[in-house]
């Protein structure tokens, strides 16, 4: 074994080149006869050079790899390196090539997500305030209505209002009443005035109803009111009489009162 002569590294007999340094390892010819021999060029050490600096490159998406995919069986030699190939076989005994060339299939990257906008959040709203409870109105006591009259006499009903446990006497000795709003500029004075029993608010028209005697029983029929008529919570058609047996609620309007005859 010798040494290079450039680094002084053993190398091994037959090398051309100095494994260490990269110097030739050949012997210098000969010099011609007449001519100094010529000295021999050694090669310059190998000056390292310092990497260029990464610069920042924009964002490239990768390239798409192709997917393999079984090639059709068939073909007589191999298209990698031309061996003959076996009938029906897929791949090259040789080379393991395919037997049939087939070309890539790419996939296209996915598509990077688009941000979107959350929803907005709704504005805070004030919750509804509590309903305020409200005192029951006092319901009338009981009264224990009067004995019927005779067949053909015609007592003398009274009214109450439920609301206020007022009591309105009708006039004796009649056999007929209109009920409404007294209004005098239109020359309208009814027997039973609801005015002063809040007609106005409750809806009671200026000619409302009429209660009359007939056949001993009370009747009361609707005059068309704009906010009708009830015996008992059941509607009174306009010009069809109902009757009103003692101790009915009636109701001109939203007026209520109880019926009641002495």
């Amino acid at each position: 074994m010798a040494n290079c002569p450039q680094c002084n590294t053993p190398y091994d007999a037959g090398a051309v080149f100095c494994d260490n340094c990269g110097a030739s390892l050949q012997a210098p010819a000969p010099a011609a006869a007449g001519y100094p021999p010529q000295p021999t060029v050694q090669a310059a050490p190998p000056i390292y050079q310092q990497p260029p600096a990464q610069q920042p490159t924009a964002y490239q998406p990768p390239t798409p790899q192709p997917v393999y995919q079984a090639p059709a069986p068939g073909g007589a030699n191999c298209p990698q390196c031309g061996s003959p190939l076996t009938p029906g076989a897929a791949f090259c005994d040789n080379c393991g090539a395919p037997a049939a060339a087939v070309p890539p299939v790419y996939q296209q990257p996915p598509v990077p997500p688009v941000y979107q906008q959350p929803p907005a959040q709704p504005a805070y709203q004030q919750p509804p305030a509590p309903p305020v409870y409200q005192q029951p109105p006092v319901q009338p006591a009981y009264q224990q209505p009067p004995a019927q009259p005779a067949y053909g006499a015609a007592p003398t009903p009274r009214l109450i209002v439920q609301t206020t446990n007022a009591q309105i006497m009708l006039p004796p000795g009649k056999m007929e009443y209109i009920v409404g709003r007294e209004d005098p500029v239109s020359n309208i004075f009814p027997d039973v005035d609801m005015t002063p029993h809040g007609g106005d608010d409750g809806g009671v028209s200026r000619r409302h109803a009429r209660l009359f005697f007939q056949n001993g029983q009370w009747f009361v029929e609707d005059f068309q009111s704009t906010n009708f008529t009830h015996v008992n919570n059941q509607r009174v058609q306009p010009g069809t009489p109902m009757p009103v047996p003692n101790g009915a609620e009636v109701r001109f309007g939203r007026i209520k009162l109880m019926f009641y005859t002495q």
